[in-house]
């Protein structure tokens, strides 16, 4: 590319910026584009090739191309060329070796990307003889002249489509070819022939572990069914060697330290908060025998012995909304059985822990080989619209009751505090509105941090690491402190609450009560087995660049035995959790801006190494554990509205690398705006919307089923989950084919 700049000082001296750029070369096989740039030579051969040029002037021969192909096109000679016979865009194969650079005179591609260009077009000279056209340009035989509007899109551009017409010109046995034939027709045939012999499939790079050696990791998910308990063996010893570094990884020098430490920090604050939130809930249900003692208690033991003995660590365990609304079912089915809430609650739970042994052992886990990038996707957006629904419904809820139903009555002077907190009915649901956008607010501002251009880069990175920790402590500061009158009702609280922890002791069970908590038990085990697989494989997905195996059956079966103990103590359950898995790999992980191929300098963030250490999450835990010591204070002044903004914080951050999601927004983007990304280069546009459009019809049967306010019917809403399996597998394909999806599930 080059830039010329005019000297207003001397005369005729001019300052001349010259940039080479290295550009692949086009994958014929992958990229979709590539077959289509050629449909500009295809339809009107005659219109768009030049055989016998004559001329030898460099001017003449490209206003000769453009008047063959856009006779009606009013452009000026300033737009392409520099000065006489110096053109500004031109892309040219060369060999590079010790010598320096060796062009291939013999041909060259211009570009031009003008607004006055209404379609793209491609015209081609060949040259009567070969013709010095200046420097690299001594035997010229062949230009290729590309014309595209600006606004087209990034796969569309000028650079994209003369790298197309480069490749194929830098094979010398093509442009041979082209030099015997007098038609303009055989001529495009010849080029489009050899572009059909440029489809070659290539194999994807196997992934290499981190021993360097990819025959010493066995993979359990090709065990088959009838091995027993021979995947889980395979985890272990694929895992298990590495421990030592799953220690060292997060302490090796002061970055890594620093990311453990800061990793910790998130988790403790992303797994903390919701405990509250989740205990509050199953206070409420339970008549407070579930509290946020307990769920605070269950999070810090059962993530810490995940974290010490799982396969994949990074993997963070919480109770969710699905399990709160397990129990609420629970409750309601323990009175018509003839039982209670413990003995119910306590056989559901040994029965899931059953299943999820026996799924772990006899290794259906081997089932996530058919989950895709696409299916993970749809799971993790539902769970981004579930952590924003609880959000929304709690901040309309407050409004409800503290703004609308405000009734403007005889305000008394000098009121109490307390009385004060009934009148300010409005002012409350104004500033629960405030603090829960204004945490999500500060906490995206800060995490984005990182991508501005303020103070020194290390500092950047070190407000972006702590951005959730910064940004509840400030409002939490704001809601406790800076408002003295309008107060939020702290979570029920008793300090008996753990001293009463105990073996549970199963009362009235009968054939009924053992028939219903074993089909409790088993849809439950389903909602476990999904989220916890889905959980490891998005945190183990080809973006973050792991390198340490991971183990499904291993994890699995550790779940089961925390929960077993859980279980057997009236603890709430706790399993693999969306979106905190993810975030807490991103949360360890280096990035760095890349350049996506192309000529619109597309910038897109990659993870380029993750620390896979054990460090951050025993750290978190050990941390949610001495919370316990926090209570009452200062953990009941954390406002409630504090708790929505980090679940719109939690929500928003996970939609970062969600692929389903970026297709979305290209339903509402401009074509030009379309990033060159995988899947935008090797599929066409319609398949894509198609393909967007079946997922987010998932979606929203998901939705439909999970968010229904009927609690029997999320009964059956892991099994729907599971559905999602056998629709990628078997209908989708009925409507796009393979080699598409396979670009939509690559990297």
């Amino acid at each position: 590319m080059n830039l010329f700049f005019p000297d207003v000082s001397t005369g005729d001296t001019t300052i001349l910026h010259t940039c080479r750029k290295k550009l692949d070369t086009k994958d014929f096989k992958n990229e979709i584009r590539s077959f289509k740039d050629l449909a500009y030579l295809r339809v009107k051969p005659e219109s768009n090739i030049i055989l016998n040029e004559t001329s030898n002037d460099f001017q003449t021969i490209i206003n000769n191309i453009v008047k063959t192909i856009l006779p009606d096109l009013a452009y000026s000679e300033d737009d392409l060329f520099t000065a006489k016979n110096i053109l500004k865009d031109t892309i040219q194969a060369c060999n590079i070796n010790s010598t320096g650079l060796h062009y291939q005179n013999s041909w060259l591609v211009s570009t031009l990307q003008a607004p006055y260009v209404t379609k793209p077009t491609v015209g081609i000279s060949r040259l009567s003889n070969a013709v010095n056209l200046g420097e690299n340009l001594q035997e010229t035989r062949f230009i290729i002249l590309v014309l595209v509007p600006t606004d087209s899109k990034a796969v569309k551009s000028s650079v994209e489509v003369a790298r197309t017409f480069a490749t194929l010109f830098s094979d010398i046995s093509l442009r041979n070819e082209l030099l015997t034939t007098n038609e303009c027709v055989k001529f495009a045939a010849l080029i489009e022939e050899k572009a059909r012999s440029l489809h070659q499939y290539v194999e994807k790079d196997q992934k290499v572990s981190i021993t360097g050696a990819v025959s010493k990791i066995r993979n359990s998910l090709q065990v088959p069914y009838h091995f027993f308990g021979l995947g889980v063996w395979y985890d272990i010893s694929n895992r298990y060697p590495l421990y030592k570094s799953d220690i060292i990884d997060g302490l090796k020098d002061v970055k890594s330290i620093s990311k453990t430490l800061s990793a910790a920090v998130f988790i403790y604050f992303a797994c903390l908060l919701p405990s509250i939130a989740f205990g509050n809930l199953n206070a409420g249900t339970t008549d407070n025998w579930i509290s946020v003692q307990k769920t605070i208690f269950s999070q810090a033991i059962g993530g810490l012995v995940f974290a010490l003995f799982s396969a994949q660590p990074i993997v963070i365990l919480l109770t969710t909304a699905p399990i709160a609304i397990y129990i609420t079912i629970i409750r309601d089915l323990a009175v018509p059985l003839g039982t209670d809430l413990m003995t119910l609650y306590t056989l559901t739970g040994l029965f899931n822990v059953m299943f999820l042994i026996l799924y772990a052992m006899f290794n259906l886990s081997k089932l996530m080989k058919f989950s895709t990038r696409s299916v993970e996707e749809i799971f993790g957006l539902f769970i981004t619209c579930a952590f924003s629904k609880d959000a929304i419904k709690h901040i309309t809820t407050a409004f409800h009751e503290h703004y609308y139903n405000y009734e403007v009555g005889s305000i008394k002077q000098n009121l109490t505090h307390s009385d004060f907190n009934s009148y300010a009915g409005r002012d409350m649901a104004i500033l629960w509105l405030f603090l829960s956008l204004g945490t999500v607010w500060l906490g995206l501002q800060l995490f984005n941090f990182r991508q501005t251009k303020f103070i020194a880069g290390w500092f950047r990175v070190l407000v972006s690491d702590y951005a959730l920790a910064i940004s509840v402590l400030v409002f939490s500061f704001i809601g406790s402190a800076g408002f003295e009158f309008t107060k939020f009702k702290p979570f029920y609280y008793d300090a008996s609450q753990l001293s009463q922890i105990g073996v549970i002791k199963l009362v009235n069970v009968t054939p009924a009560v053992i028939i219903s908590s074993m089909g409790l038990g088993f849809c439950l085990s389903i909602l476990f087995f999904m989220d916890q697989n889905i959980s490891a494989a998005l945190t183990m997905t080809p973006a973050h660049n792991l390198k340490k195996p991971g183990g499904y059956h291993l994890d699995l079966l550790v779940v089961a035995l925390i929960n077993l103990i859980l279980t057997l103590f009236g603890l709430p359950w706790i399993h693999g959790a969306l979106p905190h898995s993810p975030l807490h790999a991103r949360a360890l992980a280096d990035f760095k801006e890349v350049i996506s191929k192309g000529s619109d300098g597309h910038v897109s963030e990659v993870i380029t190494g993750v620390r896979e250490t054990r460090l951050s999450s025993v750290l978190a835990h050990i941390f949610i554990g001495l919370s316990l010591f926090m209570l009452p204070t200062p953990l009941t002044s954390i406002p409630k509205p504090v708790l929505d903004g980090l679940f719109l914080f939690v929500a928003l951050t996970s939609l970062y690398g969600n692929q389903f999601f970026e297709r979305l927004l290209l339903l509402v983007t401009e074509q030009s705006a379309y990033p060159p990304n995988h899947y935008i280069r090797r599929v066409p546009q319609k398949k894509i919307h198609l393909f967007t459009g079946i997922q987010f019809l998932q979606l929203l049967i998901l939705a439909v089923i999970g968010f229904y306010p009927l609690a029997y019917m999320k009964m059956f809403f892991p099994i729907l989950i599971l559905l999602l399996l056998p629709i990628r597998q078997y209908f989708i394909p009925r409507f796009i084919e393979k080699k598409y999806l396979d670009a939509f599930d690559g990297e």
